[in-house]
């Protein structure tokens, strides 16, 4: 597989690109990680400060897999940032876990299904992964909405150690090169 680091810069579509998350996307990632929907159902990731921001994504970045880790999802006509989505390893997941967020302010425009269908397809094609995963909490009807259109099908429902000692419900979706090429054709 691929250095983690070569992935195609950008990933470009009609009115996105995704590349990696920088340095100096620092003080709108502690923005970002902080918004109330980051923290009401993603969780707290304890960045309160630039300087924790760049120890965030120094963390990631060590811990990518080849061709994975954060991307910036940057609009097109100005270059700024609207969020993130993220293609994560996690060890309860068989596949590689594909995550979107976007700053609140541009939610409900069609920029997380644009920037997740483009890393999908980096995923599928580039990548060639046999298959792709998604997480995402049962209230958050939202991104269960949004993984629908994207094509994943809920494969079932998990319970994984939260931080805090109790147990979290997650509910798995998944999609396979197949699912993705029949929904692109939808």
């Amino acid at each position: 597989m691929k250095n983690p680091w070569d992935t195609p810069s950008p990933l470009i579509s009609d009115r996105v690109q995704l590349d990696r998350l920088r340095r100096d996307d620092a003080p709108a990632l502690v923005q970002l990680l902080n918004e109330p929907g980051w923290l009401h159902y993603i969780g707290d990731r304890g960045v309160r400060t630039v300087e924790d921001a760049i120890a965030y994504l120094e963390t990631a970045r060590q811990n990518s897999a080849a061709g994975m880790g954060l991307f910036a999802v940057r609009r097109n006509d100005d270059d700024q940032l609207l969020g993130m989505c993220t293609l994560i390893q996690r060890p309860y997941l068989s596949q590689p876990d594909l995550g979107f967020a976007l700053f609140e302010m541009q939610a409900g425009q069609g920029y997380a299904q644009e920037a997740s269908a483009r890393l999908m397809r980096y995923v599928f094609e580039a990548l060639t992964l046999p298959a792709l995963s998604a997480i995402t909490v049962p209230e958050n009807a939202r991104s269960i909405a949004l993984l629908e259109r994207l094509g994943f099908s809920q494969a079932e429902t998990l319970q994984i150690p939260a931080e805090d000692g109790s147990e979290e419900t997650l509910l798995h979706y998944q999609i396979s090169p197949e699912a993705w090429a029949a929904a692109r054709k939808s």
